[in-house]
């Protein structure tokens, strides 16, 4: 645990990586969460799961480990969303070093891990707008993985009794 807590110690914390130029407020948020064109129901729950996490965020990969998917999808996922509201709203466009446009800060934070994978954060007046307004979704997603829980711990349990049997002496009867 000493470890682990010094490796956390010495990752980067969460920046912006839009350096300001992205303002949206909480109603703005509201709406866009409301407009089925950016935010349709696979947006919402994908957006939900960030909500779910510790501190409002993850990384793509581990979604993508939870699911047993590969994490491109995601990123996929995250960046029509960030260009959908950049359009929408008329945003300034953000450019990686590389030159290329780069959509994820519109919605998030970000920060590098020890492991070498990159952490992405809601941005706060999403995760209020988010709070406010979804609450069906959250509610739905709750549901999904505490019956996907309840699933693994029969699986476990079941495994679990398979081996004890397995492990047991034989005995015989004439």
């Amino acid at each position: 645990d000493l470890l682990k807590n010094e490796l956390l110690k010495m990752e980067s914390d969460f920046k912006d990586y839009s350096e300001g130029e992205i303002c949206i407020s909480v109603e703005q948020w509201k709406q866009l969460l409301d407009d089925k064109e950016i935010f349709p129901k696979e947006h919402l729950e994908l957006l939900g799961r960030f909500y779910l996490a510790e501190n409002h965020a993850t990384t793509c990969s581990d979604l993508a480990k939870e699911d047993g998917a590969k994490s491109l999808p995601y990123h996929e996922s995250i960046i029509k969303i960030g260009k959908n509201i950049t359009e929408k709203l008329h945003l300034p466009n953000l450019n990686r070093k590389d030159g290329e446009n780069h959509y994820w800060p519109v919605l998030f934070y970000g920060r590098f891990l020890i492991s070498g994978t990159y952490e992405w954060q809601m941005r706060p007046e999403l995760v209020e707008a988010y709070t406010m307004y979804c609450q069906n979704t959250l509610i739905s997603l709750r549901n999904q993985h505490d019956q996907k829980e309840a699933e693994e711990a029969d699986d476990d349990v079941l495994l679990k009794k398979a081996k004890d049997r397995s492990e047991r002496p034989v005995s015989s009867r004439i």
